[in-house]
């Protein structure tokens, strides 16, 4: 007691003010010494007071009587008072440097006094660990006693009182890098999958989202990442889970399992999760099931997402009850809580692979990259975003078009928006809706043959545009080199030739017509039924506008009035179409980045051609002319003939 009564007390004199005497706990950086105190200029105050009106008086008729006799002088004289004046100058710059190297000599640490901070020269770490803890650690926030205030007034913004003093970590970087460690390090933080519904799960540290959109706090955990990123600093959890499941899906609870994706790459040093019993319902949205028609999924289903969770030191499984049930009712009757009975069995099994180092298959990051690369494809971002279903989107979606497949064209409903998602879909979006499912199972072998389906149905496509974009590349260094058309020093000299603006144009049309998408008859038809609207999500792109340009100023013949413009639309039409072409083959490097180092087997043959050059055409540069200076004579080829049989009867030779 008495120990810990000093500390507090020597914690205390170190955030006293400094009028006892006593440094401040963390102080600005002085950049005045006392040698700079000593011999820093009174104020204007202080002269105007300290000065005598008779002294003033008689120092300006002695400085005017002097500038009387000056005029008298000859020049021997000016000589002699300049020497004098000059010496008595340099005495005082002497005498000052004397009077400085002295005061030195009596403080020899005023020199870096003011460099000082004694919070962190002074204090060794482990007092100003323990002062942060004072400052950032509350244990309550592993309890439910946030989670009940915090809940109630979610979508008011109510800010809850955690009893913390965060402001300690804007003094400066170093209280920063320190004090971050002891808020995510020493405290266990609490997050609720249980509400389900709009607002996703709750927890203390899911506050302030980075974004505008307070809609986006609705979430189930599938952006925790992009609106909390400073979750992934946290390293100790307490999950609470419930079996209770609404829709009546065999799939594990979403915002679980994307929490459980979340972690995975964070690596927190300890997870406690706890399970519900059941019929325990939420008291703030007043759920008023009846208890027959509540259904529940097995421990196993709701624990599922625990396998893609490794290298943690310490996993506890266990029923919530006494202090975690506080904001739980089961219809006021205690008697009528079943407990889900998690097995040993299992609790033993999910605890050595969390704790273990065994290799994991995140299916979700493989379906990532997928989409990635497919998405890479579509340049409209309406289009590609529909290409990564939300979860529990996929199946519904699959079950309406695997009904459809019969249905004849003229009874399509005339849905607006996505021509490629129809009641028959597009086998690009199709298989991406299965491998949506397959990673919402964590099922690697149907995710690879969707991914096949996907894969093969891209390839040909592909070629072309690798195809294309060799023609357009050769094009490019052939009117690049010196005195063409794109020579750098020919920038204003241009002149205007019509057969190279056609040719030109002909190169990029068809270099443009190589990035769309293949499309079956089925597709073909909706986009044709609604060809203008589909038109009209591509026009004001870039590309399109460019390409406008460039047929204008042909069909106008606007060459002769000014040129350059005409080149920078050609220039910037190639660099804008080499950048998709930049980012499929970005995207398609990195396809089997997530797939198991084990499994050799992708269930695809398909190469990525890592061999290839990727980069933009560089403009401010000619390219070399690649030619020999002459052509070989017939007696240095014949030279050669015989050099190069001598090398192949040595190397038969070798042979036995």
């Amino acid at each position: 007691m008495e120990s810990s009564i000093s500390t507090s007390l020597a914690t205390s004199d170190l955030f006293s003010s400094t009028t006892n005497n006593n440094p401040p706990l963390v102080r600005r950086r002085c950049n005045a010494t006392p040698l700079d105190m000593a011999t820093a200029p009174v104020s204007l105050s202080n002269k105007r007071d300290s000065v005598d009106p008779a002294k003033t008086a008689t120092t300006s008729e002695t400085k005017h009587a002097a500038t009387k006799d000056m005029e008298h002088m000859n020049m021997e004289e000016l000589r002699a008072t300049l020497l004098e004046t000059q010496r008595a100058r340099d005495e005082a710059v002497q005498r000052e440097c004397e009077l400085r190297s002295q005061l030195s000599k009596v403080d020899p640490d005023s020199a870096t006094e003011r460099s000082i901070c004694y919070f962190f020269d002074k204090l060794p770490r482990e007092l100003r660990d323990r002062i942060y803890k004072y400052l950032l650690v509350n244990y309550d926030l592993s309890t439910t006693k946030f989670l009940k205030l915090w809940g109630a007034n979610r979508l008011n913004d109510r800010v809850e009182k955690y009893h913390l003093s965060p402001q300690i970590l804007r003094v400066c970087r170093q209280a920063k890098e320190e004090g971050l460690l002891t808020l995510y390090g020493s405290n266990t933080f609490i997050i609720e999958f249980v509400t389900g519904g709009r607002d996703g799960p709750r927890s203390p540290i899911l506050r302030h989202p980075t974004g505008n959109n307070a809609l986006l706090n609705r979430c189930h955990g599938s952006a925790i990442a992009e609106l909390y990123p400073w979750a992934k600093h946290v390293k100790h959890w307490k999950v609470i889970l419930t079996a209770y499941n609404p829709t009546g899906q065999a799939a594990p609870q979403p915002g679980f399992t994307n929490f459980c994706r979340f972690i995975s790459f964070s690596k927190p040093q300890s997870l406690e999760v706890l399970l519900l019993p059941r019929g325990t319902m939420v008291i703030q949205y007043g759920h008023l099931h009846n208890p027959t028609t509540i259904k529940y999924l097995d421990a196993k289903d709701v624990l599922q997402p625990l396998t893609l969770l490794r290298n943690i030191l310490s996993l506890r499984l266990e029923e919530a009850q006494g202090p975690d049930l506080p904001i739980y009712d089961a219809s006021l009757d205690k008697s009528s809580l079943t407990y889900n009975n998690i097995e040993e069995e299992l609790k033993a099994q999910l605890k050595d692979m969390v704790e273990g180092d065994s290799p994991v298959t995140r299916v979700f990051m493989m379906n990532k990259k997928l989409v990635d690369y497919a998405g890479a494809f579509e340049r409209s971002k309406k289009i590609r975003d529909a290409m990564n279903p939300g979860w529990g989107e996929a199946r519904p979606m699959l079950l309406l078009a695997a009904a459809a497949v019969n249905q004849d064209l003229h009874d399509w409903p005339a849905n607006q928006g996505n021509p490629y998602i129809q009641r028959r879909i597009h086998p690009v979006e199709e298989g991406l809706h299965f491998t949506s499912c397959a990673s919402e199972d964590n099922d690697v072998k149907a995710f690879k043959l969707a991914r096949t389906t996907v894969l093969e149905y891209l390839e040909p496509q592909y070629q072309r545009i690798i195809k294309a974009s060799e023609r357009m590349a050769g094009f490019v260094k052939g009117v690049k080199q010196p005195n063409e058309a794109f020579c750098v020093k020919r920038q204003s000299q241009f002149e205007p030739d019509m057969i190279l603006l056609t040719v030109c144009i002909l190169y990029l049309e068809d270099y443009a017509k190589a990035f769309i998408r293949d499309v079956p008859c089925h597709t073909r038809f909706y986009i044709r039924r609604e060809q203008h609207k589909f038109d009209l999500m591509y026009a004001s792109h870039e590309r399109e506008s460019l390409m406008r340009k460039l047929s204008g100023a042909l069909e106008l013949d606007r060459l002769a009035a000014n040129p350059v413009p005409w080149k920078m639309w050609f220039k910037a039409a190639v660099n804008n179409i080499d950048r998709q072409y930049l980012k499929i083959r970005k995207a398609r490097k990195a396809l089997f980045d997530f797939d198991p180092t084990n499994d050799k087997d992708r269930g695809c043959d398909i190469d990525l051609e890592l061999w290839r050059c990727d980069e933009m055409v560089d403009w401010t540069v000619n390219e070399p002319v690649l030619q020999p200076h002459s052509l070989p004579t017939s007696a240095e080829l014949e030279e050669w003939a015989q050099l190069r049989r001598a090398d192949v009867e040595h190397v038969l030779q070798q042979v036995p």
